[in-house]
């Protein structure tokens, strides 16, 4: 049998043990953190280029600053072939909210975004200038977006630039957004996400007359049969081709569940690497297989860890308190293959280091 362990020699936390937890095992499962989340925000169209720099200013999800909700409402990303960068724009929409006479927008909101001298909203203005030189506008500069024209109104600047109700015009600039946003189109011509799911309600109820609710946002189907996404790539309605936003832009309401996701992908992907993690740890050097599961309680911590990740995914007041929001089954499964592969790598090192006693790997692996 083995000698009980000498305090003076053998101590309980050593270089290997940190090595082996941190920069081996620990390091596999932040990756697998990683990839969830990274996997979720890719099912609403963010590529990881697009994530650059992405919230420098604070206003990705920030639905409580009504100058922010209002200027940053849609986020615009678009195919790399035109730009990696994202901007920030207002809901440039000339309709009415559905069923009703409450408009999208307003030229007092226009005025306001005018006003703003705030960077992100500098980029968007540059960005709508530079699209309007690429169709040929020689009228329309970024002076004309800021508070030194103080005649340029919304209807001037729908009706002659952004044309979003003409937008199948060839000099509509919010026809050129739509065309040049991202569709998660790959090398082969496949469409991987035709959609993505949005919401009916956003928090717009801060910076319109809506009555006091928020108003379902445009180019969201909320007829959908199961639940509100926004219309396939390639549909469209009357001969507009609504379809060319099947990604983006996205509201704000749409980036706060996003983001909400995405972490609760990251925290269940550290739950099902925690699995392998745990297993692997009832032994030193012998193999999973020759020791079995037969500790009744650290089954019942599997079970258990599950349960609780599930709880606070999936029960409502825990999305409350937490932040936390609902998952779809297969984003519980990025995680899978990289506890796969903890189990795999420490099985393969420990029988290296039954067959190598006082090996390499023996010594700076066995903790």
């Amino acid at each position: 049998e083995r000698k009980p362990r000498d305090p003076a020699i053998h101590k309980l936390v050593t270089w290997r043990l940190v090595s082996f937890a941190y920069l081996q095992i620990g390091m596999l499962q932040a990756i697998a953190g990683f990839y969830a989340y990274f996997t979720v925000l890719n099912g609403f169209g963010f590529r990881p280029g697009h994530l650059i720099d992405l919230d420098r200013e604070r206003v990705f999800n920030d639905q409580r600053n009504p100058e922010k909700l209002r200027d940053a409402y849609y986020l615009w990303c678009f195919d790399p072939d035109y730009t990696e960068k994202c901007v920030y724009l207002p809901n440039l929409w000339y309709g009415t909210v559905a069923e009703s006479s409450i408009p999208y927008y307003d030229d007092e909101q226009f005025q306001l975004w005018k006003a703003n001298g705030e960077k992100y909203v500098e980029d968007g203005k540059k960005y709508i200038v530079s699209v309007a030189q690429d169709l040929g506008y020689t009228d329309l500069f970024l002076a004309n977006l800021t508070s030194k024209d103080s005649t340029m109104t919304w209807p001037e600047f729908e009706a002659n630039w952004w044309k979003s109700e003409n937008e199948t015009a060839a000099d509509s600039v919010f026809g050129q957004f739509s065309y040049r946003s991202y569709h998660t189109i790959n090398d082969q011509n496949l469409v991987l996400y035709p959609n993505r799911e949005c919401f009916d309600e956003d928090y717009n109820e801060i910076v319109t007359s809506g009555d006091g609710k928020n108003l379902p946002p445009p180019f969201c189907n909320t007829a959908y049969e199961y639940q509100p996404r926004t219309y396939e790539y390639g549909t469209t309605v009357d001969s507009r081709p609504i379809g060319l936003r099947s990604m983006f832009p996205m509201q704000t309401r749409t980036r706060v569940e996003a983001l909400s996701m995405s972490n609760s992908a990251y925290f269940i992907s550290i739950i099902v690497v925690q699995w392998a993690d745990l297993m692997i740890c009832k032994t030193r050097v012998r193999s999973l297989f020759e020791q079995g599961m037969t500790n009744v309680f650290m089954n019942y911590a599997l079970f258990f860890e599950t349960i609780l990740g599930a709880f606070l995914v999936y029960v409502p007041v825990a999305n409350t308190v937490t932040g936390t929001r609902p998952l779809k089954f297969t984003w519980w499964t990025p995680a899978i293959p990289f506890s796969l592969a903890i189990y795999l790598y420490d099985e393969l090192r420990k029988g290296w280091t039954r067959k190598n006693r006082n090996g390499w790997l023996h010594r700076n692996t066995y903790w």
